[in-house]
């Protein structure tokens, strides 16, 4: 049987590792639509900011200035803008006009408006599917933690259990942070 010191050093490592894996692969799926387009970001103050090609990150976006600038402040080379995700409240708008995508671009945007407003039977399908297994992941999250609570009040395992919550807690949220969002019947219907 392992001791406490070892399921202590053998939890922060579980939690290290899924938190790593998570943060680097969690990006916002909206924003991404717009990645390695051209796009101006507007602030909230309704001034625009910056133009350039879109490049985002789980920590932030990155605007590639097709012409390199001057910074007038300091006379240096600037090459992109970076926008930190704890900017994000900041941001009025992200805008992409139309005329500003290669063709490419415009033929992705036209396949997925397409896609979203007329599904062929099988990306319905498929959709309904994932429905079903997002709903039964949430359900299985409810049940994990059930028994978490469970062993932590009471059980064999009670106070190995007790002395690891901090490291639990973490080790949930970070899984639930990286599964993304559940099935949500208000948003399947439009």
């Amino acid at each position: 049987m392992l001791d406490s010191l070892t399921i202590t050093i053998l939890l922060i490592i579980l939690t290290a590792l899924i938190g790593a894996f998570s943060s680097r692969v969690k990006r916002d799926k909206c924003l991404y639509d717009f990645n390695n387009d051209p796009v101006t970001l507007e602030k909230i103050t309704g001034k625009v900011t910056t133009k350039g090609i879109l490049k985002v990150e789980s920590t932030g976006l990155e605007f590639i200035y097709p012409i390199e600038k001057i910074n007038p402040e300091n006379n240096l080379l600037q090459t992109s803008f970076l926008f930190y995700k704890y900017e994000y409240p900041q941001i009025q708008a992200l805008i992409r006009f139309q005329d500003e995508l290669s063709d490419d671009g415009k033929k992705k945007r036209e396949r997925d408006l397409k896609r979203v407003y007329k599904p062929s039977v099988l990306r319905r399908t498929r959709r309904r599917t994932l429905n079903i297994f997002k709903t039964l992941n949430d359900s299985l999250k409810e049940v994990g933690n059930a028994l978490l609570f469970h062993f932590q009040k009471g059980g064999s395992g009670a106070a190995i259990f007790k002395s690891q919550d901090k490291y639990l807690k973490q080790i949930n949220q970070n899984l639930v942070e990286s599964v993304g969002s559940s099935y949500d019947k208000l948003l399947e219907n439009t």
